[in-house]
C-alpha cells in the first residue's frame, strides 16, 4: 500500500517523478521539498496510473503539480484519503470504532495516520536511522519523527525482559 510506505498525503507528493530511480518528490511543511522512494512491486501500479490514463482521466491533471488528483480536485487532500482507509478497512470486516471524541464524531482503529504511524514503528523496529526517517517522511524538524522513537523507549522493557541474556550469578560464583 503506497501510503504506508511513503507516509505522506497525496497533496504532497509532485509530478516529479525519477522512475528509474524510483524516487518521487514530496512536497513538506514551509514547502519543504523532500524526495522519498518507492519499492519496485509498486511500478505497475504507478505505471497504471501514469501511462493508461487513469491520471489523464481527471480533468485536472494536465495542469495539477501533484501526482495524485481526482474527478472533482486537482489533488487528493489528506482527509479524503483517510476516508479512503477508513473505507477499505469497513470493506475488509476489520475496522472498528474506538470512541466517539467530545464532537461525537467517530476515531477508528485504522486511519491514514495509523498506517503512517506504523510505517515509522516498522522503520526504526528494521534498525532504520531516526535522521533517515525524518527525511523520509518529510519531516520539518526531527523533533517531530523523535516522537517515534519515545514509543520504541516504552518498550524497552519488554524487548529487554524478552531478549536478554539469562545470567546465573549462582554458576559464577562458585
Amino acid at each position: 500500500m503506497p501510503i504506508y510506505r511513503h507516509c505522506c498525503t497525496p497533496t504532497t507528493v509532485t509530478n516529479n517523478i525519477d522512475r528509474e530511480e524510483r524516487k518521487v518528490q514530496v512536497r513538506g511543511k514551509g514547502n519543504k521539498i523532500n524526495t522519498t522512494y518507492w519499492q519496485p512491486r509498486l511500478d505497475g501500479l504507478l505505471i497504471r496510473w501514469l501511462d493508461k490514463g487513469y491520471r489523464d482521466a481527471s480533468p485536472y491533471a494536465a495542469e495539477s503539480p501533484y501526482l495524485f488528483v481526482s474527478e472533482s480536485a486537482p489533488s487528493v487532500s489528506g482527509d479524503r484519503l483517510n476516508k479512503i482507509v477508513v473505507q477499505a478497512a469497513e470493506n475488509a470486516g476489520i475496522q472498528e470504532v474506538l470512541y466517539r471524541d467530545a464532537q461525537g464524531r467517530k476515531r477508528y482503529k485504522y486511519t491514514s495516520h495509523v498506517l503512517c504511524h506504523s510505517f515509522a514503528m516498522h522503520w526504526l523496529q528494521n534498525g532504520g536511522s531516526i535522521e533517515a526517517l525524518s527525511k523520509h517522511m518529510a519531516h520539518s524538524s526531527i523533533t517531530t519523527t523523535e516522537i517515534y522513537a519515545e514509543i520504541q523507549d516504552d518498550r524497552l522493557k519488554d524487548e529487554y525482559e524478552k531478549h536478554a541474556p539469562q545470567i546465573d550469578f549462582d554458576k559464577l560464583s562458585n
